[in-house]
C-alpha cells in the first residue's frame, strides 16, 4: 500500500487507512460521494483532521488534487520519516 498524499509505502496495512473524501453523515450526500475514499497513512490522516474540520473538507477539499495542495508542506516533511515512527503533532486549524 502506499499513502496518495505523502507517497510514503508499506506492504504492512497497519500503516494505513481509508480517508472519505467527503466526510460526515448527511443524507443529501449521493452512495458515490460517501463511498469516495483514498488511501493514507495514519499520519497524513491525523494531519488532515487536525487541520481541517469536516465543513471544509466537504466544501474545499473534497478532491485528491485539492487536499494533496492543502498538505503539500506536511506532506514534503513526513515523507522522510519512516512510517513505523509515529509522528508528534499539535492541534492547529488553518484558515483556507
Amino acid at each position: 500500500m502506499h499513502c496518495e498524499i505523502c507517497h510514503r509505502s508499506s506492504d504492512d496495512a497497519q500503516y494505513f487507512e481509508k480517508h472519505h473524501l467527503f466526510p460526515g453523515k448527511h443524507r443529501r450526500i449521493s452512495q458515490d460521494r460517501r463511498d469516495d475514499t483514498i488511501d493514507v497513512c495514519r499520519d497524513c490522516g491525523d494531519q488532515i483532521h487536525l487541520m481541517f474540520d469536516n465543513t471544509e473538507l466537504r466544501t474545499d477539499l473534497d478532491s485528491l488534487e485539492t487536499l494533496r495542495e492543502a498538505m503539500s508542506g506536511f506532506a514534503k516533511w513526513v515523507s522522510n520519516r519512516p512510517l513505523e515512527r509515529r509522528v508528534s503533532m499539535k492541534k492547529k486549524k488553518r484558515k483556507l
